[in-house]
């Protein structure tokens, strides 16, 4: 899962910095593809350093502007790649991409202040605002967490 959304905010961030793609843009990734390929990498008892090595292909324009684009990522952990994945994305207007999502994220998804989200510390984060878990419904007595 974080290798996919690594894929997707590098793919982002290229736009922006490489093909000035205005911040209010909308994206949509198309097409997502993800190959591990060497599980058997031990990162010990601190986070790995990922390298990703980046090509965009494919680039297509409407006028000076890039509308779609492909991105291939390698993701190497010292010198070994760990994980291939490929990216499709597409570059649409603000007001596009809000009837486009409209409905589609759940209106309890997010904490709002009034909402108590379980102590930073127990999730291994030192800010309270990084954390976006809250505490279980009560009578919820499984292992999960609500997000």
């Amino acid at each position: 899962m974080l290798v996919a959304e690594t894929l997707r905010q590098a793919t982002i961030c290229l736009a922006h910095a490489n093909y000035r793609v205005p911040m209010d843009s909308g994206f949509l990734m198309n097409r997502m593809q993800i190959d591990i390929v060497d599980a058997s990498v031990t990162v010990g008892d601190r986070p790995a350093d990922v390298d990703l090595i980046v090509a965009v292909t494919e680039v297509r324009w409407r006028g000076s502007d890039v509308v779609a684009f492909r991105t291939t990522v390698e993701f190497a952990v010292k010198g070994t790649i760990v994980a291939k994945g490929i990216g499709d994305l597409k570059v649409v207007d603000s007001n596009v991409y809000a009837r486009i999502r409209k409905g589609a994220l759940r209106s309890d998804a997010v904490l709002t202040s009034a909402q108590q989200g379980v102590p930073g510390e127990l999730v291994g984060r030192l800010n309270e605002s990084d954390v976006a878990l809250k505490k279980p419904k009560v009578g919820n007595h499984s292992r999960e967490w609500e997000h």
